[in-house]
């Protein structure tokens, strides 16, 4: 497997990978894992032998994340030393290896290099939407890239059509799943107390703390919802954008900000919340996060807009546009439906196991073959 990042780094897609290497490792896969360790995490990193992780030393994750928006310069920060790492290990191992996985387009620029020259199976998940629509340029690129693949795994209905429409004929679609032991219904009153959150109604963030996840418009809706004296907003992560929410929950008593949180511990907080909102501006692949919180018997308030609506239906949650008229109607919505608001909780745990679980790694595994 290729890929610009993994564990300690958290995230939705660093999150599947462990999830993929744990399903892959019960059926007696040997993995290999290829990617950068930025220097600035100090986050502890577990080594073991299956999957077998060789970190490139790398620079500022941070500036990683501000080059996200300008595609010349992200590939050029990432590319060249991950093609001669991955290059390198071929060179080594190539008669181990039965099997490429590239996780992304940066991953995928790679393994389209090596493919020709080590005649190996190759396999590419894309963990986005790329809007290819308004972007005919990128949309003959990304075509180019992706069109030797074997197989192009697309994580949901959404990404696979604007693949498909961009010329690409190899494309399945693919579903994230969650742990469900480890995301699971816990006792709501004592998660709320640990937290701090005793007799509040918790509208819970989780994800990074940037723009085009809605992160203005939820301290918009908690700046107007503040006379609402049990209604709190929590909000869990990082970013570029975490010194400003740190600075409002110091403003205003109904937020608080927990900071990161390591994925284990995660748990604790979906059961705390009576609300996930992900009022994303952008179109999400599909939503990790909101798998997690489902699991946990939390309802769902979301945009509809990318792959999210392909996560979500009316019995476990509430899809709106992404505006903060409408995020905050349907808040109050369910804050003064509390019937209807059990009733989604209710079904969100049976939702979840049945469409979220480990069988979901079928797919991929059967890209192998």
């Amino acid at each position: 497997m290729i890929s610009p990042s993994f564990s300690p780094i958290s995230g939705g897609l660093e999150t599947h990978l462990n999830d993929l290497c744990e399903c892959l490792r019960k059926h007696d896969y040997r993995i290999y894992i290829i990617t950068y360790r930025y220097l600035e995490k100090r986050a502890k990193i577990i080594s073991g032998s299956n999957p077998k992780v060789y970190r490139i030393p790398w620079f500022s994750y941070n500036l990683l994340l501000k080059l996200e928006p300008y595609p010349p310069l992200y590939f050029v920060y990432l590319v060249p030393m991950l093609l001669l790492a991955s290059l390198l290990f071929m060179l080594k191992h190539k008669h181990e290896v039965d099997v490429i996985h590239a996780h992304g387009l940066v991953a995928a620029v790679v393994a389209r290099l090596l493919m020709k020259a080590f005649n190996k199976k190759t396999v590419v998940s894309l963990h986005t939407i790329y809007g290819l629509r308004q972007r005919p340029i990128l949309s003959k690129i990304i075509t180019r890239i992706l069109s030797p693949f074997d197989t192009v795994l697309a994580l949901s209905v959404r990404s696979r059509e604007e693949l498909v429409n961009a010329g690409l004929n190899n494309v399945k679609v693919f579903t994230y799943w969650v742990n469900q032991k480890k995301f699971t219904p816990l006792n709501k009153a004592l998660c709320k107390r640990k937290l701090g959150l005793e007799g509040k109604f918790v509208i819970l963030f989780v994800g990074r703390l940037i723009e085009v996840k809605g992160i203005k418009i939820l301290l918009r809706i908690a700046r107007e919802l503040r006379d609402y004296n049990d209604i709190h907003f929590a909000f869990v992560g990082t970013g570029p954008l975490s010194e400003e929410v740190r600075k409002v929950s110091k403003d205003l008593e109904n937020i608080t900000y927990f900071g990161e949180v390591e994925n284990e511990n995660l748990s604790v907080y979906y059961n705390a919340a009576d609300l996930l909102v992900v009022p994303s501006l952008h179109e999400e692949g599909f939503g990790r996060v909101v798998l997690e919180a489902l699991s946990c018997g939390t309802p769902v308030i979301a945009s509809n807009i990318g792959g999210l609506p392909e996560a979500l239906d009316p019995s476990v949650g509430i899809l709106v546009d992404s505006r903060a008229d409408a995020i905050k109607d349907a808040i109050l919505k369910l804050y003064n439906d509390r019937g209807k608001l059990e009733v989604l909780s209710k079904n969100c745990r049976a939702y979840a196991e049945r469409r979220f679980s480990e069988r979901n790694a079928k797919l991929i595994e059967e890209s192998y073959s």
